[in-house]
């Protein structure tokens, strides 16, 4: 499939299991490589006209990324590149959540250089007006794997602990719990 046939194919109808049909299609046609340029440009191009086909875009790639070790390495060439660029807040938490992922497991062995950018991004995912309980947390995950290479980010972390803290949803009332045995 093409990256058009893969677009074509994320803006029909949404349905039950959808990334994991969606995954089937692309593992079954060797479009992986496909999909993630798909994601990389629908990102590097952000609007509203693509907003959904990027979602879907990016939902696909996290279930292929804990699915497939090939995509997984194949994605993984990108998403240093990708991550700061995200706008998309539907985007940001499945890319979140890869990135999260990455880091612990050491998918990715970013560099001094890479991890403050990577901070810089999820600080300014947290501490953006409204955003979303899921984004604020697959970015405190990645904030907490960065902690010991990124000088700043002990004393930031602290801070937005404290801010979190404040009036949580049930959902971060439970990270707050498990971050705080985290020493920091």
């Amino acid at each position: 499939m093409t990256a058009q046939d893969i677009a074509d194919l994320l803006n029909k109808e949404f349905y039950e299991n959808y990334s994991v049909s969606v995954g089937n299609i692309i593992l079954s046609t060797g479009s992986g490589s496909n999909l993630i340029a798909l994601l990389s440009e629908l990102i590097e191009n952000s609007s509203r006209t693509s907003c959904k086909c990027e979602f879907r875009a990016a939902y696909v790639v996290e279930h292929l990324y804990f699915r497939d070790n090939h995509f997984k390495n194949e994605f993984c060439n990108i998403l240093l590149d990708i991550f700061p660029k995200i706008k998309n807040e539907s985007t940001k938490r499945h890319i979140g959540k890869v990135m999260a992922h990455a880091l612990k497991k050491k998918d990715i062995l970013p560099s001094v250089l890479d991890c403050e950018m990577i901070a810089s991004a999820c600080v300014d995912w947290c501490i953006k007006p409204k955003v979303r309980v899921a984004v604020v947390i697959w970015a405190m995950e990645c904030l907490f794997q960065l902690k010991d290479r990124v000088e700043w980010l002990p004393y930031i972390i602290e801070d937005m602990i404290e801010k979190l803290s404040a009036d949580p949803t049930p959902g971060m009332a439970v990270r707050l719990r498990r971050w705080s045995q985290i020493s920091i």
